[in-house]
């Protein structure tokens, strides 16, 4: 959707028209499917997670300081990649290993938007450079709220303290090779 398809899509959404949804389901859905599908999800999934995110959209934009600050492709897709990603988390408890798709779709990114997805990609390399037990201690803690006592049984170790102290370990580390990025 252009801009001027985006602001004309929040007017309707804002005059409650119920045709827009057909519009969006035709827009993004595929987009959905393909998050949903290539993340341990099916079909049905895919279909529920879109339903849930136009229901979350609708809400966020009949609220009164709402602005337009990302095209919809992109609210949309970060609305149902944070349900889905949840669901996930709260149906398997365990590590969760999610195949992010954004490349799937042409993305609408201001600048800041620019300098945040270029700071994440240096992160993300580096804790990937950084291997096991570092990523996976440093991704399920802060990424998906893991208890320490879980991701001490993830990775091996006898208790949480253990755990903590690798974390900490980790998070030096991490730094160090982010500040020479």
């Amino acid at each position: 959707m252009s801009v001027q398809s985006d602001s004309e899509l929040l007017k309707a959404l804002k005059s409650d028209v119920r045709t827009v949804y057909a519009d969006v389901y035709k827009e993004h859905i595929n987009m959905i499917r393909h998050l949903v599908l290539k993340n341990s999800g099916s079909q049905e999934d895919a279909e529920d997670v879109f339903q849930d995110a136009m229901i979350a959209l609708f809400e966020l934009v009949r609220k009164p300081d709402f602005e337009l600050k990302a095209s919809f492709k992109t609210i949309i897709y970060s609305i149902s990649r944070n349900i889905w990603f949840k669901r996930l988390r709260d149906k398997k408890g365990d590590t969760l290993k999610a195949k992010d798709y954004e490349e799937y779709y042409e993305m609408d990114w201001n600048e800041e938007e620019v300098q945040k997805d270029k700071h994440l990609t240096i992160l993300e390399r580096t804790l990937k450079s950084m291997g096991p037990p570092c990523e996976t201690i440093l991704v399920e803690f802060y990424f998906f709220k893991t208890s320490m006592a879980n991701i001490a049984e993830q990775v091996g170790y006898s208790d949480a303290n253990h755990a903590k102290a690798q974390k900490y370990k980790c998070i030096k580390r991490l730094k160090n090779l982010v500040s020479g990025a």
